[in-house]
Formats: structure tokens, sequence, C-alpha cells
């Protein structure tokens, strides 16, 4: 009996029991150390999960710090790449602005006009409405096109026309003739030419337009600036804004100031008379 007993610690556990706890145990030397007392072997166990479970944990510092390590690599490329891209768009940009230069917006043409070479028709609506004598020898345009819209039925406004003119020279003579005559009439219509401008530039000068209002009422010389700048001239002095927010403040500021000066000119004005013997 004796034999098929085996004392575990101060108990003694049956054969069959001990051979099964037997092929359980794993074979680490630190539980056949502890085989002699049950509490020695739970607290091994613990150990070796403890171990497995910290060597784990350090495996996965070591790839999150690899993971960060790539991360910040990978956001240094990424700032670079911002900046080449941010670069491309400015000279993309200009390189749209470049295109458009020899261009002009004219509005007004009727839709009748398209028929035939829109580039005769346009070089003979120029020579008409500022002389031929005003452009060089041989004023050429090269291109016309209509706005890509749908074309609009007769009783709307038509479409406006882009014209490429091949002398850079003519294209300037014709905006600089704008400026002198305001209204330009062709065969009844009334005609309008602007330059031709980027769609980002028309709205940086759209959002100008309540400050050019301003302007306009308080009978202040103003001029847009390529790209998009307002100049205003105040008492022979040029004031240039490249934010509409600039331009209303110095607007309010001028208006507070005029007004001020006005109050002190009315106040002094009974003094000034008194001292010189006039009656108001």
């Amino acid at each position: 009996m004796a034999c098929s007993m085996l004392l575990h610690g101060s108990r003694a556990l049956p054969e069959k029991h001990t051979q099964a706890s037997l092929l359980c145990l794993p074979t680490h030397p630190a539980l056949r150390r502890a085989e002699a007392h049950p509490t020695d072997n739970h607290l091994c166990r613990n150990r070796i999960w403890v171990n497995t479970k910290a060597g784990r944990q350090t495996e996965a510092e070591q790839r999150i710090s690899a993971v960060e390590d790539t991360v910040h690599t990978k956001s240094k490329q990424l700032l670079q790449i911002e900046k080449v891209l941010k670069l491309i768009a400015a000279k993309n940009k200009y390189l749209e602005a470049r295109s458009r230069r020899n261009n002009l917006r004219i509005v007004g043409i009727p839709e009748s006009m398209d028929t035939g070479c829109m580039e005769h028709h346009v070089e003979r609506l120029l020579t008409t409405i500022f002389g031929a004598d005003s452009f060089s020898t041989l004023l050429i345009v090269e291109q016309v096109h209509r706005s890509l819209a749908v074309r609009p039925p007769p009783d709307t406004p038509p479409r406006w026309t882009i014209a490429h003119i091949l002398n850079y020279r003519d294209r300037d003579t014709a905006l600089r003739m704008v400026r002198k005559r305001r209204a330009l009439k062709f065969k009844g219509n009334e005609i309008s030419i602007y330059p031709d401008f980027t769609v980002v530039v028309y709205k940086a000068h759209k959002k100008f337009a309540p400050m050019k209002q301003k302007t306009l009422q308080a009978n202040i010389t103003y001029a847009m600036l390529c790209p998009a700048h307002l100049r205003i001239t105040y008492r022979g002095k040029d004031h240039i804004f490249t934010f509409p927010q600039q331009a209303g403040d110095y607007l309010k500021h001028r208006q507070v100031r005029d007004l001020r000066q006005l109050k002190i000119s009315s106040t002094c004005l009974p003094f000034i008379h008194a001292r010189s013997g006039m009656t108001i």
C-alpha cells in the first residue's frame, strides 16, 4: 500500500491522482523544485505567467517604439511633400495667370456675331472703338472663344468673350483707352472690356467690392493692383491694402478723423471771425 501512495507534503495522495498531476506538470526546473509544497507550486506558476507577460509587454513596447520612429520619419517626409505641393500650386497659379496675360475679356458682343471668323469681328470692334492708329501697325487677334456655358436665349445678355491678342502692347493700349473713355459702344451695343484674370484673382477682387463702393461714395481715387491689392489715393498719398479688413479699418479711421477735424474747424470759426472783425 505504501507503494501505491506518494507523500505530497504532509498529505498522502492516491496514485491515480498523482500520476495525472505529474503528467500535467510542466518541465520547468522551478516547478520541479516546488513539487514538495503546493503553495510553492502555485507561486512558481504565477512567476512564470508574470515573466511571460513581461516579455510580451517588452516586445510590444519595442514594436510601438519602432512604429513611432517610423511615424516621425513619415511626418517629416509629409511636411516636405506639403512644401513641394505648395510651391507647385503657387507656380501653377503664376503660370495660369501668365498664360492669360495677353487676353481681353469682352462683355456685350451679341451672339449673332458668332457667324464667320470671330477673330476678324473682334479686330474690327477694337479698331472701330479706339481707332486703328491707337494700335501697332498690325493688330492680330490670335484666338477668340465664348465662355463655356450654354448659349442663352435671344432676350438675355450674351456670354462674355475671351480674345487672345498677339501683341501685349496692343492689349495694354486697349485697357488704357477703356479707362479714358469709360462708355463704349459698337453697332448700338454697349461693350465692356476687362483684363482676363484667374478665378482665384476674381474672387479676391470681389472681396474688395464693398471697400471700392465706399471709396466711390467718398470721392476717393482707388485702383486694383495685380494680383489683388487695393490702392487708395487720399490727399496725394497712396495706401496699398492686401486684405479687405485693412482697407475697411482705414476708411473708418479716415471718416472719424475727417469728422473730428470738421467739428474742430466749425467750433473755431466764430473766434476767428470775431478776431478779424467779420460778422457771421
